[in-house]
């Protein structure tokens, strides 16, 4: 199906056709390149330096990097993925502008956030003027007018800058921002960087009628809860209704899932199925998988499976968010921290059904968890009590 569906015009990328790119940073050879053709715009980060020179070739898409080992151990060496050709064909680079200091004392002075985080800022810089790369560069390639991507400096090579750079958005529109290494309801020095970069550059994106700035602090940051995971108000009940509507539990289901199975070998990374807004018309696809937790657990009949992590994708568009929520998997998300073994259900449903009290239900799943060799000593002592010829 994904033979058959897929867009041929990814295959077709060549000096005639490619994905949008821009040069970030010629020194080190880094590029922002477009992660798809269609739906919602979001560039990533590739590096591209010398052709045939496998070191200095790196996408920053997990999927890409899995696609380039897989053709590796299949002896494809000279493998690229369609961000990197775009990159080979990149004609475009952005204006290098350098932070003044004094609108980040403008900004201080306005609360955007404190002189701490001022200083921070500036030692930042430093690093990066040290490396002979730009601190911070609006990328212009995103198909929405709203947003505004500002690739930022990042001296630690990490899980979300394998590069050395990281990608901040704004949303205009919904006055929000998302950087990749934020964790949830939390501000990053990443965001501060960008907010100074746009502040100095793009002033008007913060004029309001009455007041001439609007400003945000760090304060509000943290405290928002709008954007953050997991949602609150009508947001919630939009996710809710969704799960309602599309991803109950049928009343009947297949034999192989009512069978409890001490051998099932569930995933250690639950991710949304989704790719695409189920609410917004068109097809505007959902962000990347962002983390809840990466110690869930999921309990079934016979065990507990640990260090377990959790995703949820979310909607740029309208803001909704989407969690693993897949019974065809044999599982059932509880609160994206618990994950129940559909078995494990159908048992604790059939147990109360019964009339049996919650604490020897759980009594009758601990004796199950001990083990078989715990069961055979049950038995074999059951055993010597039943039989007469026992001696």
């Amino acid at each position: 199906m994904e033979r058959k569906h897929a867009d041929r015009s990814l295959s077709a990328v060549g000096e005639t056709f490619q994905l949008t790119s821009q040069c970030v940073d010629e020194a080190n050879g880094i590029f922002a390149v477009l992660k798809a053709v269609k739906g919602h715009g979001v560039p990533l980060h590739v590096r591209y330096q010398t052709p045939g020179d496998d070191s200095g070739v790196l996408c920053e898409s997990n999927e890409c990097q899995m696609n380039v080992d897989v053709a590796q151990r299949s002896g494809i060496a000279s493998y690229q993925c369609v961000h990197i050709g775009a990159a080979s064909f990149c004609g475009s680079s952005v204006e290098r502008v350098s932070l003044e200091e004094g609108i980040l004392t403008e900004m201080v002075r306005g609360k955007w956030f404190s002189e701490k985080k001022k200083k921070e800022c500036l030692a930042l810089q430093a690093l990066a003027d040290g490396s002979c790369s730009p601190l911070s560069v609006h990328v212009s390639i995103g198909i929405s007018s709203a947003e505004r991507f500002v690739s930022v400096f990042e001296p630690n090579v990490s899980s979300y800058s394998r590069l050395g750079r990281v990608m901040v958005a704004y949303n205009a529109k919904l006055d929000s921002w998302h950087c990749p290494c934020t964790k949830l309801r939390r501000s990053c020095l990443h965001k501060y960087v960008a907010k100074w970069h746009l502040f100095q550059t793009q002033q008007e994106l913060f004029r309001t009628e009455g007041t001439p700035y609007r400003p945000r602090s760090e304060e509000e940051d943290i405290a928002d809860h709008r954007h953050g995971y997991p949602p609150k108000g009508l947001g919630l009940r939009c996710m809710v209704s969704y799960i309602l509507q599309k991803k109950k539990i049928p009343a009947v289901l297949p034999e192989d899932m009512r069978v409890p199975s001490a051998l099932k070998d569930y995933p250690q990374h639950l991710c949304p199925n989704e790719t695409v807004c189920q609410d917004c018309p068109g097809e505007v696809l959902l962000s990347d998988p962002m983390l809840i937790t990466h110690n869930a657990k999921i309990l079934t009949n016979w065990c507990i499976i640990k260090d377990v992590a959790t995703y949820s994708k979310r909607c740029p568009q309208c803001g909704m968010f989407y969690r693993y929520q897949e019974w065809k998997d044999h599982l059932h998300n509880f609160n994206d921290h618990i994950i129940l073994d559909i078995p494990l259900c159908l048992t604790l449903r059939n147990l109360l059904q019964v009339h049996t009290s919650m604490s020897r239900a759980v009594e009758f799943l601990r004796l199950t968890r001990s083990g078989v060799s715990t069961s055979r000593h049950n038995a074999g002592c059951l055993f010597a009590v039943r039989s007469p010829d026992r001696s």
